[in-house]
């Protein structure tokens, strides 16, 4: 599932985020994504807005490849306020119950608005 949230960032799910990274449940950066993929220990993938169109349709279809979610919400600058990790685009959510929850909630906060 790919999913663009243009509405105001996830403050659920970027806690989580949050804690997540510092749990080390989360890898960085786009030359990750594909190895990771591979070895089956991915969750979901969260991508800034301002990732080049071009790399973000790899990671994206990298992962429709792989099942895996997803998720297009804020910006590289929003995102790396919230977890002290200045411009990194690509967050790869490692499969554990951190990782699975941070994508739960971008489903669930999806939902939510496209009920509205």
């Amino acid at each position: 599932m790919n999913a663009d949230h243009e509405g105001a960032l996830p403050e659920e799910a970027l806690r989580m985020l949050g804690l997540a990274i510092r749990s080390h449940q989360v890898s960085l950066g786009q030359d990750r994504v594909e190895r990771m993929l591979r070895g089956g220990r991915v969750a979901g993938v969260w991508i800034a807005r301002d990732l080049a169109r071009n790399a973000a349709y790899k990671v994206r279809r990298a992962c429709e490849r792989a099942g895996v979610p997803c998720w297009s919400a804020g910006t590289s600058a929003d995102l790396g306020a919230r977890t002290g990790r200045d411009g990194v685009k690509v967050y790869i959510l490692h499969r554990g119950r951190l990782g699975e929850r941070v994508m739960d909630l971008l489903a669930r906060d999806q939902a939510d608005s496209e009920a509205e």
